[in-house]
This record gives C-alpha cells, structure tokens and sequence, in this order.
C-alpha cells in the first residue's frame, strides 16, 4: 500500500482535477453527539467538493443526535444502531457507503472547506496510492493553541520516512514503519479506498 500525507491547508495552490472526480462517501459515527453533530455535517456538506453520499451511524445514542439529523440533514442517511462503540458504528457506515473511497469524519470535529478537494487532487496525481492522511488541529476549549499533530512526530521521524515531495505533499516512504513509529493519521484527516 503506498500513503499520502497532506501537510497543511494554508500550504497549497488549488489546481483543478482532470479526469472525473472521485465517488467519496463520507462517513460519520455518532454516539450522543447531538451538541456538535449540526456544525460537523455542515462543514462536510459545504465541502469545495462535496462528498456523493454522507452516511451518519447513530450509535443507540441517548439525546436527540438522530432527530437533529433528520430534521435538519434530509440529504444524509442516517442509519440506527444499538450502541456498539466508535468502531463498530464506523464500520456500519462503511457497509452503507457506495463511494469508491471512504473518508471519515467523527461527530466532533470539522473540516476546512477544501478538504475533500484537496485529497481529490492529490489522489488523482497518484493513482497508486490507497490511503492519504492530513495533519490536524485541536479546537475548543481545552485546546491547544495552534497545535498540529505532527509536531507531535518523533525527533527525525521525517527525514527518515518522507519521501517524495510536492509542495505540501509527501508519500511516507514504507508506510507500515513509518505508522509504527508514529501514527499521524487520525480519523476525521484519513481517505481510503
């Protein structure tokens, strides 16, 4: 399998896809979520490059995170489940997505604009790539002020495992290592096939 990793949304020129856009299917585990749910599906349906199909798992939650969706999201298919966990509720929407790939988004957090557009990019320059990964950003109030995740990399984690470069891209040279020793892909920043 070979990685992508995109470094950071301010670091790139948008450039326009040439052949026909990828099928994505977003998806979204939800367990008691109904305080952020509202503002994560509107960052994803307000994607540069929207998703084909977001799929919400409600995961037996106990408040209103399922009325929410359907009252406000008529374009998003809710599927209901008992509570299961995290995993199980994400690989739910997985088995309900039609996409070709498969980007996730948890319940709390939210995408910059041009998320989907830019993986899109990147993954129509290399189309032997399965799996492309970005950094990310804590928010909220216990946050850190502009901490990103990978300033969390261990000391020389870079130098020996970034590959080739494109502006802010990079393909993680032996991707199983790399992961082993330190795993920047975090949920919501992941597209795979």
């Amino acid at each position: 399998a070979q990685a992508l990793v995109v470094s950071g949304p301010q670091e790139v020129g948008m450039t326009t896809i040439a052949h026909a856009p990828l099928s994505i299917s977003v998806v979204v585990p939800a367990y008691n979520a109904e305080r952020f749910i509202g503002d994560t599906l509107r960052s994803i349906l307000a994607q540069t490059l929207p998703g084909q199909q977001v799929v919400v798992v409600d995961d037996g939650s106990k408040d209103g995170t399922a009325a929410l969706v359907e009252r406000e999201f008529p374009s998003v298919t809710l599927v209901r489940s008992e509570n299961q966990g995290c995993g199980a509720a994400r690989g739910h929407a997985i088995a309900h997505s039609n996409g070709d790939w498969i980007a996730p988004c948890d319940s709390d957090d939210l995408w910059e604009k041009d998320h989907l557009q830019r993986k899109a990019e990147l993954l129509a320059r290399f189309p032997d790539v399965d799996i492309a990964f970005s950094n990310c950003y804590s928010f909220g109030e216990k946050a850190e002020p502009g901490h990103r995740l990978f300033a969390e990399a261990p000391p020389h984690w870079f130098d020996r495992f970034r590959g080739e470069a494109q502006g802010a891209f990079f393909r993680l040279n032996t991707p199983y290592l790399a992961l082993l020793h330190f795993h920047p892909a975090y949920q919501s920043g992941l597209m795979f096939k």
